[in-house]
């Protein structure tokens, strides 16, 4: 294995060479092969248990010890070993999330459809990126204020700094705290925006307005003004357990989640269909399939794909 994928996993390259290295991933696609496997046996190191997939895991972290040099091997086994119970890994996605550094100052992450991502910034901030998320951060926060951009939805524990408020923004608002925590919903192929609050204080602006949270207060978009809401905390059990929970939601609002999260357009020929109301739960991983035939169980209805990222439901 390229020696240059060990010491970036390592934390080892400096910038330049980082830079350099993605760089020649774009053109090299057996490097960019290497580091897929490499990245995801790493990822696989810092998830928490999940599901029972011992025998795979191990067979697997074999398969990596026999490509990798010592140093990386002891640090990945070390880790992979705190989890007796072993760690779900993604088959046929290739990265727990994607990684780009754009440029000398800037990395976007990326969190695929269906699954959650967590990182760490470089002020110990934690973030969990919902599915079909990104975010944009600096490598360093530098100046008079600690901005991140955000295409997506994420739960933000905010380590506190008072001379540099954290700034996230969106595509409709921008959210600035000093440390805090709270979570942001702002897909840009998505008209919708809410935030809610657990911890701290945040002010959620634009150009227009601007409103101040409290500890399990929200706000969501409508009509294209704020209204504040009681907290759904059931987007926090699932940004932090993978386990989505809903009570009394409609057909429409658990289908609307899917599509974003999944990638996935619904066509609901029978209206009558969208207000039903649900409670139930899915779990991260869960094929779409088996999601529908659990509320067929509920509310029986036919559905059919029409093509690989639309399903008809009648």
């Amino acid at each position: 294995m390229d020696e240059r994928l060990t010491n970036y996993l390592l934390g080892l390259l400096s910038d330049k060479e980082k830079v350099t290295l993605f760089e020649e991933m774009e053109s090299n696609e057996s490097l960019k092969a290497k580091y897929a496997e490499a990245q995801n046996l790493m990822s696989l190191a810092q998830m928490v248990e999940e599901h029972d997939d011992d025998k795979y895991t191990a067979n697997k972290l074999n398969e990596f010890k026999r490509k990798t040099h010592t140093l990386l091997i002891r640090k990945i086994a070390f880790r992979v070993s705190k989890y007796a119970a072993a760690i779900l890994i993604l088959i046929g996605v290739g990265f727990i999330f994607n990684k780009y550094i754009l440029d000398d100052r800037y990395i976007e992450y990326t969190s695929p459809v269906g699954k959650r991502t967590e990182i760490t910034l470089s002020d110990g901030t934690t973030v969990h990126l919902a599915p079909s998320s990104k975010i944009r951060v600096p490598k360093k926060f530098e100046g008079k204020e600690r901005l991140v951009k955000l295409d997506g939805e994420g739960l933000f524990d905010v380590t506190k700094n008072k001379e540099m408020p954290f700034i996230v923004e969106t595509g409709k608002y921008n959210i600035q705290v000093l440390g805090t925590k709270f979570n942001v919903r702002a897909y840009s192929k998505d008209s919708n925006f809410e935030t809610f609050l657990l911890e701290g204080s945040v002010n959620v602006y634009n150009d227009i307005e601007k409103v101040q949270l409290r500890p399990n207060e929200g706000v969501t978009l409508v009509d294209n003004r704020l209204i504040k809401t009681s907290v759904d905390i059931t987007n926090v059990n699932y940004m932090q357990t993978g386990v989505y929970t809903f009570e009394n939601k409609s057909l429409r609002e658990i289908l609307s989640k899917l599509e974003t999260w999944y990638g996935i357009e619904f066509r609901v020929k029978n209206k009558k269909l969208e207000n039903f109301s649900l409670s139930g739960k899915f779990i991260e991983n869960d094929k779409i399939e088996h999601i529908l035939l659990a509320i067929q169980q509920i509310y029986p209805f036919r559905y059919k794909k029409i093509s690989e990222n639309v399903i008809e439901i009648y």
